[in-house]
């Protein structure tokens, strides 16, 4: 297949169908690897990095790739995720200036080339008269020696201007200045001054003093070294004095903890008391993006590469955010979009941009925001590359591939399909339900409304991204039943249900989760294999089945099945464990046979194989019939969930949600399962089958609550509650 330089390109087709495969694990991962054989990091043995397996890649450009990582996120700001208090801290060090703590004046460290440009601003013929300060001597008469081997002239004792070779000694106790030069200003003299203040600086270690003549004979003092009026003596700024991750950054009282020595800032003195025309780094990060970007404009000596990021991130619907926001806080949408604006702030032309659903979960006028970007970013000569089926980016794609036609074994095909300029539309009922009085309410300080949710019903929470749809059903109403930490200004009210609510479908970034351990179906099947003759002969119990301690797993990779090569400053490479073999476990432990099938070979099996050989289970069977019957037969058991697309990971959180539905049937209590963007990253096709589905789980006796933005499930939906922005 042929992609087109400089274009905008869109992957689409079922959940499973190799979009990603193609863009994520061929593409960007060819690319990265020709990055190492160029840059030959020493000692990465970039030589030995595996070609990804395809015949030929031409033309292919350094590539920028942003995967829809739903992981739990670090507890990080939005600054330092997005790279901008990186360029804030370099733009505070070097452009700040530092105010004395009691007087409030400007500290500054001066060189000879500021302090000759702040004295030619004097009238011409004006008298100077350019001064050495120097510390006190340990013996007056030692002093007066060092003084006339310096062979200067003249020194100031105190007020007094005397020759040196007219003293007899030092007086006791008078501070003692020499005295370098004596000008009468002229730009003429520029050279001669700027001799005079160099040499001021080595006689005087780091300090000069000019007096003005005239009546007033006023003076001033400067110095290499920033000193307050208290004595304290201010190094030099860095960025890492802006930074509280960083010993020079952060309070010495609390570690940056925050107390009352520092505001409760967790800053160092000098970051709290450098200003940046009128704000300190602090008050800077309590700006809104919107604030920040006005502040920016009024200030053309700023940076323009900190304007561009912050209009990108502006752009995409960001504004209400602040730099300090906690990443933790963000909604998946908006943490897509903070991701996509640090993306095209490296995306330098010819770069090709990867972009794996950058839409997901997006209003109308979301994707319109992120649309019109990704048009910018193409028009300045980036190739983009989009893994997404929402009809707006179909619109103003250059050229649309069909992937299909199925998933998994049945899918990995490529058909061109010419740029499409709209999609069926889906109608979007407000509520078709005839719903009496609402069993539960939650409301969340995120969102503009409360939530009222009627039992037995299918009900859909709906809005743009950062509204607080996830924030009500969530981080609200489930976190209360699940026994969470709720946040101030939480409430949530109604009967305790059964909760079901799949935390798989945020996937994972753990290395040992595979689709097995994912979805319980591991437990099960190690107490089968700890029932066989020979783990009994041999005294093995359940925890020697296991690949996630040292009881059973294989000592050289621990359990993963594969060893992670380093490259450099690039993310790790996984390649097969040459012990194990990609088993996982040590050589007795992978002996054991149930049936005919190892440990290993029971991961080996993919969804249906394990669905058929396990039929008559109960333990199991409810499970594997759920995620074949949502299309997931083809997933080996010991598939790593950190390698399932967003679609894949979708599907398998509404199966693990649909079979312990089927096992809350004889549970007393109301059942009430929660699910968050179940549709997100879905193709048409794959959204119809899950409105399907999630309607017919919702006829029983089961209130489901849903967080979709898809067409399909809002008109499927017995009731759909819009959560307003604000």
């Amino acid at each position: 297949m042929d992609l087109p330089h400089g274009r905008i390109v869109v992957f689409r087709g079922p959940s499973g169908s190799g979009k990603s495969s193609l863009a994520l694990d061929v593409l960007h991962a060819e690319s990265r690897r020709r990055l190492l054989e160029v840059l030959r990091v020493p000692g990465t043995g970039a030589r030995t990095l595996p070609s990804v397996p395809v015949d030929r890649i031409a033309g292919l450009p350094p590539t920028i790739a942003v995967a829809p990582d739903d992981t739990v996120r670090a507890d990080r700001s939005l600054s330092e995720f997005t790279d901008l208090g990186t360029i804030l801290r370099s733009v505070f060090a070097q452009r700040g200036m530092l105010l004395d703590p009691q007087t409030h004046q400007p500290l500054e460290a001066w060189n000879t080339a500021r302090v000759v440009e702040a004295l030619a601003q004097l009238p011409e013929g004006s008298r100077l008269t350019i001064g050495a300060p120097l510390r006190p001597f340990d013996s007056p008469e030692r002093g007066l020696n060092e003084l006339r081997r310096s062979g200067f002239v003249r020194v100031r004792l105190g007020s007094r201007i005397t020759r040196l070779d007219e003293l007899e000694r030092l007086p006791a106790g008078v501070a003692v200045e020499l005295i370098v030069d004596r000008i009468k200003w002229s730009p003429t003299r520029q050279d001669r001054l700027t001799e005079a203040v160099d040499t001021a600086w080595t006689a005087g270690g780091g300090r000069v003093r000019v007096e003005l003549g005239g009546t007033d004979r006023t003076s001033r003092e400067f110095g290499r070294l920033r000193k307050s009026a208290d004595g304290t003596v201010w190094p030099k700024a860095t960025p890492d004095h802006f930074d509280r991750s960083r010993p020079e950054g952060r309070c010495q009282a609390c570690t940056g903890e925050g107390c009352a020595s520092c505001d409760n800032t967790g800053r160092s003195d000098l970051a709290r008391h450098t200003h940046l025309h009128g704000h300190t780094i602090e008050t800077v990060y309590a700006l809104s993006l919107t604030a920040l970007s006005r502040w920016l404009y009024a200030h053309p000596d700023l940076p323009d590469r900190l304007r561009t990021m912050v209009d990108s991130f502006v752009a995409l619907g960001l504004g209400s955010l602040t730099p300090a926001q906690s990443q933790k806080s963000l909604g998946r949408g908006e943490w897509r979009r903070a991701a996509l604006g640090r993306a095209i702030h490296l995306a330098e032309p010819p770069n090709l941009l990867i972009l794996d659903e950058p839409l997901s979960g997006l209003s109308t006028e979301q994707v319109t925001s992120v649309l019109r970007v990704l048009q910018q970013v193409n028009e300045q000569g980036s190739s983009i590359l989009v893994i997404e089926h929402r009809p707006e980016i179909l619109a103003i794609a250059h050229q649309v591939f069909d992937f299909g036609p199925g998933s998994g074994p049945d899918g990995g095909r490529v058909t061109e399909s010419s740029t499409l300029s709209q999609a069926d539309g889906w109608a979007r009922p407000v509520s078709r339900s005839g719903a009496s009085e609402p069993t539960w309410t939650a409301c969340h300080p995120r969102a503009a409304t409360s939530l009222s949710l009627c039992a037995n019903i299918w009900t859909v929470l709906t809005g743009p991204s950062g509204a607080g749809s996830t924030s009500l059903a969530v981080h609200a109403l489930a976190a209360h039943f699940a026994g969470r930490v709720l946040v101030e200004g939480c409430q949530v009210t109604g009967p305790e249900p059964r909760l079901i609510e799949p935390t798989h479908l945020a996937g994972t970034g753990n290395a040992r989760s595979c689709v097995a351990t994912a979805a319980g179906v591991w437990t099960h099947l190690r107490t089968l294999l700890t029932s066989t003759r020979a783990a009994r002969v041999r005294g093995l119990g359940a925890e020697a089945f296991t690949f996630n301690r040292a009881t059973g797993w294989c000592p050289e990779c621990e359990g993963r099945g594969e060893l992670a090569q380093r490259f450099g400053p690039l993310p790790p490479i996984l390649t097969p464990c040459p012990t194990c073999g990609g088993s996982r476990f040590r050589p007795d432990i992978d002996d054991v046979r149930w049936k005919g099938h190892s440990p290993a070979q029971l991961l080996g099996l993919n969804v249906e194989a394990a669905r058929v050989l396990f039929a008559a289970n109960p333990r199991l069977s409810p499970v594997l019939e759920a995620m074949a019957a949502v299309g997931l037969g083809y997933l080996p058991l010991g598939r790593s969930t950190a390698s399932l697309s967003s679609g894949e990971r979708r599907r398998f959180g509404i199966a693990v949600a649909l079979a312990r539905l089927k096992a809350a049937a004889r549970d007393p209590r109301p059942t009430l399962v929660v699910l968050d963007q179940p549709d997100a990253g879905l193709d048409d096709a794959t959204a119809a089958q899950v409105a399907q589905w999630l309607s017919a789980a919702a006829q029983g006796r089961a209130t489901l609550l849903t967080v979709a933005h898809h067409p399909a499930l809002l008109a499927a939906a017995d009731a759909v509650v819009p959560i307003p922005y604000t």
